[in-house]
Formats: structure tokens, C-alpha cells, sequence
């Protein structure tokens, strides 16, 4: 309500721009219009949230090595096909490998894409991050993250892009998403990796997940990840790191001179 009004404010010109301004500087500074509007204008908003989310990044990423978590991934790169969901529906629909088919663009990933999921294998790797199992939708660009990152995956159409689902299914598959990340065994020391899609936890969050810990509004672009934590039946969101380079630059350590 409150982004709404102030919306319809701003309408209005230099008086919605005063009296936002002043709700701003009355507002604690944790709330969302002391974000939103005070911030931009404080000269070291910019660098104050770098270094948070630099920390953050660092935090999350060791607590990542250290292991315990469900990592939702979001595919990586694929062309933007308008009709890209009714290709994901008829693939799931059919059990067909969109690989091999004349819409492999619409729905797999590009050249690009591919090298993206390769380096998520290999930063883990490198870094020392352990995966129990990998769980995949059935959407072939999801499939192919999988694959190329990891290679051993199964397969499970809950995970499937919540686009590519007519309405009156969205609620089954969101409960069927819900048991299937609290009934996956996460070993100690290990994590589980989901690969999946952006809006999943837009679209559905309420149904699937019990909290999630960040700003809400940020996005998640394609290699972007969830940190799922299991905690006492719930699922809490702890932390979302928008594209993989975040994690892979808050862990990499390059020598000052080039290796021979």
C-alpha cells in the first residue's frame, strides 16, 4: 500500500516529491521508504551497500562450503523466446527432450549458457563445495544447468517454471515442491542443489517456503541462487545471491603474479 500511495504522489509533482521526502526523513532507516527514497540520495548509500553485500556474500558463501543447505539455482542463459513457457508445458507435458527437437532455442541454453553452468561445476569444485544430490526441473535449460554443472541429476516436475503451469495446478505442484525440499536428505557437511527457475519463488514463495530473510524487489538474474535453510518443519530463505559471480568473486583468491 505504502509504494501505491507513494506512487500516486508522485503524480502530483514537486508536492508528492516534498512529502515523501519528508516521510523519508522521519522514517527509521530500516524501513522500506527510508530504502527507497532517502537512500538514492545519501551520497554513500552506494558504497555503504557494496560493503554489505560484499560481507554478506563472504558470509554466505563459507557457510555454503561449510554445507547443510538447499541452493535453488536459476538456470543459466537462454534466448528469450515470447512463447518460451508453452514450449516448457509441451516438453513436460510430453517427456520429450527439447535438446533434439526443431524449439531446442526456445527452451535450452545458449553457447553461453552452457560455459555459465560448466563454471558453477567448477567454481564448486575449486572452492571445495560439497553436493549430495542434484534435482532438476524438467525444462531443458533447467536440465542442461544441471548436467553441465554437475552431471548426475534427476528429475521432477515440480520444479518446473510456475509460467509453464495453468493456474489450477500451481497450488498441487507448490505443495509438491514443499514436500520434496523437506523430505530431500541433506547430509552433513553437503548441500542439495534444486535447478530451476526465476519466478518460482515469486510466484509461488507463500505456498512453498515459511520466510525469506532478504529485500524483498531484488532480482535474481539467470545462475542467480536461494540459500534454503531447513529449521525446525520450515523452509526460510536466508539469503539470495543475484547472479553466480557473487559467489564465485566473494571465494576466489587470485595471486598477485601469474602462475607458470
Amino acid at each position: 500500500m505504502a509504494r501505491r500511495w507513494g506512487m500516486k504522489l508522485l503524480k502530483y509533482g514537486g508536492l508528492g516529491l516534498v512529502v515523501i521526502g519528508a516521510a523519508a526523513a522521519l522514517a527509521p532507516s530500516d524501513s522500506w521508504i527510508a530504502s527507497t527514497v532517502k537512500g538514492p540520495f545519501d551520497r554513500n548509500y552506494r558504497a555503504k551497500w557494496n560493503a554489505w553485500k560484499q560481507e554478506n556474500n563472504k558470509l554466505w558463501a563459507d557457510r555454503i562450503v561449510a554445507g547443510g543447505y538447499l541452493l535453488h539455482f536459476r538456470h543459466a542463459q537462454r534466448e528469450k523466446w515470447r512463447d518460451s513457457a508453452a514450449f516448457d508445458a509441451y516438453e513436460a507435458a510430453n517427456g520429450i527432450d527439447a535438446s533434439t527437437s526443431s524449439f531446442s532455442r526456445a527452451t535450452c541454453l545458449t553457447e553461453q549458457g552452457v560455459e555459465e553452468a560448466k563454471l558453477i561445476g567448477k567454481v564448486f569444485e575449486m572452492v571445495g563445495v560439497k553436493v549430495a544430490q542434484v534435482i532438476s526441473s524438467p525444462s531443458c535449460r533447467a536440465r542442461q544447468t544441471a548436467q553441465y554443472a554437475f552431471g548426475d541429476y534427476t528429475v521432477s516436475n515440480a520444479l518446473l517454471a510456475r509460467t509453464g503451469i495453468i493456474p489450477s495446478q500451481r497450488e498441487d505442484f507448490d505443495k509438491a515442491l514443499r514436500k520434496l525440499m523437506l523430505e530431500v536428505e541433506v547430509p552433513e557437511g553437503r548441500n542439495v542443489v534444486l535447478t530451476g527457475h526465476g519466478q518460482t519463488f515469486v510466484k509461488s514463495a507463500t505456498r512453498v517456503l515459511d520466510e525469506r530473510r532478504m529485500r524483498k524487489g531484488e532480482p535474481r538474474h539467470e545462475t542467480g541462487f536461494y540459500v534454503i535453510e531447513r529449521k525446525d518443519g520450515k523452509l526460510i530463505a536466508q539469503y539470495r545471491f543475484a547472479s553466480f559471480k557473487e559467489f564465485a568473486n566473494a571465494l576466489i583468491d587470485v595471486p598477485l603474479e601469474r602462475a607458470n
